[in-house]
């Protein structure tokens, strides 16, 4: 059965401490990107199952030689952890038996840092290239598990696993969002929060204006501005999720212009000329929908 993700690292880290956290680890990962290490909930789990220092109930201490290694390499991969093995596709065809006869070799070695040692098969639905040589050789890992040794194996399909591993997997559901997803997102809430606020009615460095054409004319402007940010807004919510980062960011550029033609509309009385030169551009905009 799967289980879904709520703060899933605190979730494994709680079936650790009870002794039910299973030696291998199928993760599927949820979203239009492959997972990174620079996932926040994902390297805490790594972090804290190789923890020298962890107290029980507790994520990683962040401090000892362990958790300090990690980190570095979170932001270089070049530095290596004694007791983590990371793996990901030899190329775009998959894994090679190779790397799994290898990882086979990490796991007859003694720890180090650590009372735990860590695996990560990333993108692992590609473990069946080869033939399926490199699954049979993954199988026969998991039939005969080691102590204090984890499998963490990340998909986005893991129903291309073989059955067999699978069936030896507990799993789980994981979100992958990197940072500049996450950065993103964040965007994303604070815009539709602008937006269900109505663009309100103050404005910064109001400039009076005595001329009944200039209020007239902001007035169908605004009006203008907010039925095209309804209908675009509803169209593009919910697909959000589905954008690659190139894809989110022209949208959030696009709708960060009409905002910024908001605050000018109720701003300064030159606006309503910029925005009928807006409104070329924003038919140009609408190109992020092709």
């Amino acid at each position: 059965m799967v289980e879904k993700q709520n703060s899933l690292a605190h979730k494994l880290m709680g079936a650790y401490d009870r002794g039910r956290l299973g030696h291998a680890l199928i993760l599927k990962v949820l979203g239009p990107h492959q997972l990174d290490a620079q996932h926040n909930d994902f390297y805490s789990i790594l972090e804290t199952l190789q923890c020298s220092q962890r107290s029980t109930g507790e994520m990683s201490c962040g401090t000892c030689d362990s958790c300090r290694l990690l980190r570095l390499r979170r932001n270089d991969p070049e530095i290596a952890h004694p007791d983590a093995f990371w793996l990901e596709p030899k190329n775009e065809n998959g894994y090679a038996v190779e790397q799994i006869r290898e990882l086979s070799r990490f796991l007859s070695l003694k720890g180090n840092l650590s009372a735990n040692r860590v695996i990560w098969i990333n993108q692992a639905e590609k473990l069946f290239a080869s033939q399926g040589a490199a699954a049979n050789a993954l199988l026969k890992i998991l039939e005969e598990p080691r102590p204090n040794c984890f499998l963490l194996l990340t998909s986005k399909q893991p129903e291309l696993l073989m059955a067999t591993i699978r069936s030896r997997c507990h799993q789980y559901v994981l979100e992958a969002q990197s940072s500049e997803a996450l950065e993103i997102s964040q965007e994303w809430s604070e815009l539709e929060s602008w937006i269900k606020a109505g663009a309100p009615e103050k404005a910064p460095f109001a400039c009076p204006c005595d001329e009944e054409s200039f209020w007239k004319d902001r007035k169908k402007a605004l009006e203008e501005i907010s039925m095209i940010q309804g209908l675009l807004w509803q169209n593009s919510k919910g697909l959000f999720h589905q954008f690659d980062h190139q894809q989110a960011r022209r949208v959030l550029d696009f709708f960060k212009g009409l905002e910024r033609f908001v605050l000018s509309l109720r701003s300064y009385s030159n606006a309503t000329l910029q925005w009928l030169n807006f409104k070329i551009e924003a038919r140009q905009g609408l190109l992020w929908k092709q």
